[in-house]
């Protein structure tokens, strides 16, 4: 489990399955979802039982394949943080990747939308 700065916990990361789910309190808290290792979806809601298992019949978000969540009595505080952070990292990874290109290899994107 990793914790927040407040002490909250998530939990392990879960196949997203009804069996699963069913299992899942139904308590306030924030859940995370992802597919092919790239998060799909992040919720909050006052009730993660009921949540996630309507999730698992919502078109896309029935894609996600893994899932995990916290229980909190500030999810839609913990949603806003764990998004910021989740976009936080993809601008870095962005950043990364564009100080990466060369300049042949820029020419060639621009040239036939390859590297």
């Amino acid at each position: 489990m990793s914790s927040t700065e407040s002490g909250e916990s998530w939990s392990q990361w879960l196949d997203f399955d009804k069996s699963i789910v069913s299992s899942i309190p139904e308590c306030a808290g924030v859940f995370g979802m992802h597919a092919s290792m790239k998060i799909l979806f992040i919720g909050s809601t006052q009730n993660l039982r009921n949540s996630l298992l309507e999730a698992l019949s919502t078109p896309c978000i029935d894609k996600a394949k893994r899932f995990r969540y916290m229980i909190t009595e500030s999810p839609d505080e913990v949603k806003a943080r764990s998004s910021r952070s989740i976009l936080k990292n993809m601008m870095a990874s962005c950043h990364y990747a564009w100080k990466g290109l060369d300049k042949q290899k820029w020419k060639n994107l621009g040239e036939n939308g390859s590297l």
